[in-house]
Formats: structure tokens, sequence, C-alpha cells
């Protein structure tokens, strides 16, 4: 039985889409079902904040940026605690 709390070595596939509601951007995560996950921002890859943490119960993930489209340049990681 997989832990549910640290994955078997995940490749995660981040990717950013245009995918837009309202002025949302959707980032597009494969992961792996059954396990948490976090995802990160940054403006300039020295500090990171959360932007939410999710449980996947599907492999692939959409996930909303809160933070409008046209601000700061953003990064982004996700993570399995």
């Amino acid at each position: 039985m997989a832990n549910a709390t640290n994955p078997p070595n995940p490749i995660l596939d981040l990717s950013y889409s245009r995918m837009i509601t309202g002025n949302t951007a959707v980032l597009q995560i494969a992961v792996q079902s059954g396990y948490w996950y976090t995802v990160y921002t940054s403006t300039n890859l020295v500090n990171w904040n959360v932007i939410t943490n999710f449980y996947a119960t599907t492999p692939n993930a959409q996930i909303m940026d809160p933070a409008p489209l046209g601000s700061a340049i953003r990064f982004y990681q996700v993570a399995s605690p």
C-alpha cells in the first residue's frame, strides 16, 4: 500500500496553461493519485509562497493561481510533503 504522504519519486509535470477564468491563470499538473501536494509560487526564485495544498484524486490536477494575469512574473514549483 502506498504511503499517503510521500509518493515514490513522482515525476511532476507542471505546465502553465492559458486557460483563463476571468483574469485567472490555470496550472495543469500531472501528479500521482492518492498523495498530498503543495503548489508554491515565487516572483524571484528566492522567496516561495504556498498557493494551495491538495490531495490528488486523479492523475491530472488543475490549480488556479489567484494572482491576476499581467502581474509580476511568477515561477511555480510543486512538492509532496
